[in-house]
This record gives C-alpha cells, sequence and structure tokens, in this order.
C-alpha cells in the first residue's frame, strides 16, 4: 500500500489530488488526513480502477483535492499494534504543499500504434497450468509515448488506458503508473502460445491484462494522464487510435470444433462444427504461478508479474 505524492515531497501544488495504490478493493479501514498535525475531514474519493505498477497489480484510488496552501499533510490507516493509548496509526505519506499554484500544461501522451486480437483455445488448454483462462482472450500491443506533468516525477504519473468497443457499449480501463511498455502478450519471439502470421506470437503468461475483445469488431484505445497540480492544469488525452480485432487460433484447436465462449460470449462456428456454448469469466486455476487480470479484476502479484514488471520499468530507466 502507498499513497502519493510520495513521501517528503515538498512544494506540492495545493490543487492536487492524492493518489492512493493499494492490494484491496476497497478503502483501508482508519483512513485519515492529517493537516499540521490535526485530521481534517477527507476530500471526496473515487476509485480508479484495477491496474500496473512496476511492483505488481494494485487498485487505485483518487482523494481528489483541493488541499490547503503552505500546509504539511500526512494520509496515515488505522495501524494494528496496540500500545498504551491504543493503536498507532500507520503513515502512507507525508508532504507539503506551495503557497501557491499555477496552470502549467503538460505533455499529454501519444499513441502510436495498436494491434488487438482475440484468441480461440481449445478447452485442454484453459485452466491448464500455462496461464489460458478463457476459450477466448484478449491480447493487445500498444506503442506509445508516455506524457509528462510540471513538478510530478516520472514514476509518479497516473495513465489510464481506455479501450472501447463501436458496436457495444463495453468501456474497459487499465490504470498504469511507472510503465511506458503494457504486458498485453505480444512477443517478438516464436516461442508463445500462438504464433502470428506477419511474425512474433501470444504469449498467455507475459499478457498482464486481458481486455474482453470481440470477434471481427473495431475497438478504439485512448490514455489520460493526470499528475500533481491536476485540478487546475488542463486534462492530458492522447489521441484515439481505432483498429479492427483480428481473430486467431491456437494451433492445438482441433480442426472443425467449435470452442467455448469467454465471459458470457458465444463461441465461433469452426470448420465443420457447430458453435460452442457461452463460457465464464476466466479464473485463475492450477499452481502454474500466473498472475493476469482479466477484464474487471485483479490479482496479487507474483515472480513472473514481477519480472515482467521489472524488465519494462528498467527500460524505461535506460530512455
Amino acid at each position: 500500500m502507498a499513497a502519493f505524492p510520495a513521501p517528503g515531497a515538498t512544494d506540492v501544488s495545493p490543487q492536487t489530488s492524492i493518489v492512493l495504490r493499494t492490494d484491496f478493493d476497497a478503502l483501508p479501514a482508519g483512513l485519515a488526513l492529517l493537516a499540521n498535525g490535526s485530521q481534517v475531514p477527507l476530500p471526496a474519493i473515487s476509485k480508479l480502477g484495477p491496474g500496473l505498477t512496476p511492483a505488481g497489480h494494485a487498485i487505485f484510488f483518487q482523494l481528489y483535492g483541493p488541499l490547503m496552501p503552505s500546509t504539511n499533510y500526512a494520509l496515515v490507516i488505522a495501524g494494528s499494534a496496540t500500545g498504551a493509548s491504543g493503536p498507532s496509526p500507520v503513515e502512507l505519506t507525508h508532504f507539503s504543499t506551495s503557497a501557491t499554484y499555477d496552470k502549467a500544461q503538460g505533455t499529454a501522451p501519444v499513441i502510436n500504434s495498436v494491434r488487438l486480437w482475440r484468441a480461440h483455445y481449445p478447452e485442454s488448454e484453459v485452466g491448464a497450468g500455462g496461464c489460458v483462462f478463457a476459450a477466448y482472450e484478449g491480447y493487445f500491443d500498444i506503442d506509445f509515448a508516455a506524457g509528462t506533468v510540471p513538478g510530478t516525477p516520472p514514476e509518479e504519473v497516473v495513465s489510464i488506458l481506455t479501450i472501447s468497443s463501436r458496436q457495444t457499449d463495453l468501456l474497459q480501463s487499465l490504470v498504469f503508473m511507472g510503465l511506458d511498455q503494457l504486458p498485453g502478450g505480444f512477443v517478438t519471439s516464436a516461442g508463445g502460445n500462438i504464433p502470428l502470421a506477419g511474425g512474433g506470437a501470444l504469449s498467455a503468461p507475459q499478457a498482464l491484462w486481458k481486455p474482453v475483445l470481440e470477434a471481427d469488431g473495431t475497438t478504439c484505445a485512448t490514455i489520460s494522464t493526470f499528475g500533481r497540480n491536476n485540478l487546475a492544469a488542463p486534462s492530458l488525452q492522447s489521441n484515439t487510435v481505432c483498429v479492427p480485432v483480428t481473430s486467431v487460433d491456437s494451433p492445438h484447436l482441433t480442426p472443425g470444433a467449435g470452442g467455448a465462449g469467454a465471459a458470457g460470449v458465444t463461441g465461433g462456428a469452426g470448420a465443420s462444427g457447430s458453435a460452442g456454448a457461452p463460457g465464464a469469466t476466466g479464473t485463475t486455476r492450477g499452481s502454474s504461478g500466473c498472475a493476469v487480470m482479466p477484464a474487471g479484476t485483479a490479482r496479487g502479484g507474483s515472480a513472473l508479474v514481477l519480472a515482467a514488471l521489472g524488465l519494462m520499468a528498467a527500460r524505461r530507466r535506460r530512455k
């Protein structure tokens, strides 16, 4: 669990939202905001949703300001250790605000390209320890330039990838911090689960977020970004890129066999078979060590997640 602005930050714009990052789907017990040592009412709080950091999966919350100028703040939660005067609070962050603020505009993220795939697997691979959780799974590859926010360290900039369908009202989002590459499952090597005709492959273990994608549909992607001073500065939103979803089959599919659908979607017909039955939303089964986050859910980190995300963070530092 962590909160931002990070501990020790100074001259933070009072027009700044506090961001809380946690492993839990609900706010922690005893959350309190202290101003110059005295408890003050919490700002309005919204749930940004599940996401990724270099440390693994997380759930993000946003505490809207404004904050008071020239003030020392601390965000704390109730502690478990009990002393003579009761449980001691645990500090998540402490920082101080500046006397004034400006409306300096940052640099919006830019999406250069997007590729989307809807992969079809045989039932024998679902939940069999290979990080495949449903007969139909979504994979993506997005090339983008991360946005920047004045006065905000790059590792504290919050971005939200939003994927929307032109055919339905389906809207999905992924929050991320400290990453300029997203693990959508596309790999340049040929060692993945499903080789691609244009080169590379789709790898189920490397896809740490799998959005629900519709066969033959058109899906649009945008990225919004914010950091400190977000209540005063103009919003930062990328261009929107819309692309068709490409359907691909696992090489282990039996010709003519209809597959089961995922997340309530009816499976497609095989070459000589009938359409498969609707499938259930993917869940982790077995002991493969996978920690994928299907659309709308979040799971705890694992060595696999940390290795993949750590590699991306290292690439970011080298740039």
